[in-house]
């Protein structure tokens, strides 16, 4: 994951699996929840969306557009829809700003969503 994360557009391998069948009959909207974490330099960030090919991919990308730091990860896929936590912060280490937080939000909302059709 560290080397897709930190290669260059054109040395990052697209991912070209087609959703399957099964998958496109579900249609899970994107949801996120955000709450401040028990240290309070770090956000924990919640993201319920439907499973798909690359979805991992996308959110890290999302993530590395924003300036996220993923300080820890908890990845789940119930059936059609993953659940994911995430601790995250700022590239200084420090939990995000609510500007940060509904930028966040806003891009993984329309680049999720819009790709889930």
């Amino acid at each position: 994951m560290t080397r897709i994360l930190t290669a260059t557009d054109d040395k990052v391998t697209r991912v070209t699996r087609a959703v399957t069948r099964q998958a496109r009959m579900f249609t899970t909207p994107t949801r996120v929840k955000f709450k401040r974490g028990t240290s309070g330099d770090q956000t924990v960030f919640e993201l319920v969306t439907a499973d798909r090919p690359g979805l991992l991919s996308r959110v890290g990308q999302i993530f590395i557009d924003q300036g996220i730091n993923i300080r820890s990860a908890k990845i789940m896929t119930i059936g059609e829809r993953a659940e994911d936590v995430f601790d995250i912060s700022d590239l200084s280490g420090r939990a995000l700003t609510e500007a940060a937080l509904n930028s966040l939000a806003d891009s993984l909302r329309d680049k999720l969503d819009r790709n889930n059709k």
